[in-house]
């Protein structure tokens, strides 16, 4: 996808991403894959619709053309995915939350994307931000219209931008923390001596 021209896969989906033991994801299954033209006139490839429900683009589904940003669509409803916890389609759920990316993209513009949040993520200021960031890129990818998708690249640098936030603001988190447990410690012991603050600072005995 980041070639050029670029491999469109056509099935970018969670079983088709692979994650390594340092925790790097690698695409797989490469068997409906297409190399982008080179012809620099041509917007796209003309092909039969290929691919797993839920995933595919509309705009592919109804023209039958095919281009890079038909992976980017595809990649939207995975970022839902894992935010979520849930299938792209859950048949057996209420009416409106039947397709997972359209219920969650509605919570995060009803300002309650922690709804959408899988359960068994673990819920904080941080992950809540992350949260939010990644169902709006998600949002971005899942445009209607291909020309307002971000690239694959495009993707792929702001989800550095808030895997980067998100340490800075651990970090931050961490040294908060870190602060105010030395100063309940100084406290405890300020009131185990009973330390008065005055010129004449002295100590009881209990």
């Amino acid at each position: 996808m980041y070639m050029d021209p670029p491999i469109i896969h056509r099935d970018v989906k969670a079983s088709n991403i692979l994650i390594t033991e340092k925790l790097r994801a690698k695409v797989a299954d490469f068997g409906l894959a297409r190399i982008a033209t080179e012809d620099p006139g041509a917007t796209h490839i003309s092909t039969q619709v290929k691919g797993t429900a839920g995933y595919l683009d509309p705009e592919y589904l109804k023209t039958y053309q095919l281009t890079p940003k038909s992976d980017v669509y595809s990649f939207g409803v995975l970022l839902v995915e894992l935010i979520t916890g849930r299938h792209p389609l859950e048949p057996k759920r209420p009416l409106k939350e039947k397709v997972t990316a359209k219920w969650a993209l509605q919570r995060l513009k009803g300002g309650d994307a922690v709804v959408a949040m899988d359960p068994r993520l673990q819920r904080s200021p941080a992950s809540i931000m992350v949260v939010e960031k990644v169902l709006k890129l998600a949002r971005q990818c899942l445009a209607p219209q291909r020309q307002s998708r971000p690239s694959m690249k495009e993707c792929g640098e702001v989800l550095w931008r808030i895997r980067k936030d998100f340490r800075e603001n651990l970090s931050h988190t961490a040294s908060a923390s870190h602060y105010s447990e030395n100063m309940d410690v100084r406290m405890i012991n300020r009131n185990m001596f009973e330390i008065e603050d005055s010129e004449n600072c002295r100590f009881r005995s209990a």
